[in-house]
């Protein structure tokens, strides 16, 4: 039987430059620590960390999008809902 927890990151209503304070930095921890594993990796075992590799890409692509996305909103004076749900799965291996 598999067991879960559901943990929320985020939830409100932000301005414009909340929602980027907040999202540009969840972004920008997320690529650090895949920077962080891929260097470690190649450190400790001389191979590349294609899981990292990927996810950064992953990861760049969204930062870019945010960003354009956010400029054009910057004086449109919207207000914005998040909510960012983690879920934590317990796997067996």
């Amino acid at each position: 039987m598999r067991k879960y927890n559901a943990i929320t990151l985020v939830e409100g209503t932000y301005d414009v430059e909340e929602v980027k304070e907040i999202l540009l930095n969840l972004l920008n921890d997320k690529i650090k620590f895949h920077q962080l594993k891929k260097f470690s990796n190649h450190e400790k075992n001389g191979e590349e960390d294609q899981q990292s590799i990927d996810r950064l890409s992953q990861l760049k692509v969204s930062y870019e999008k945010l960003v354009e996305f956010l400029a054009n909103q910057e004086h449109s004076g919207k207000k914005f809902r998040l909510k960012s749900e983690v879920f934590l799965e317990e796997i067996n291996g």
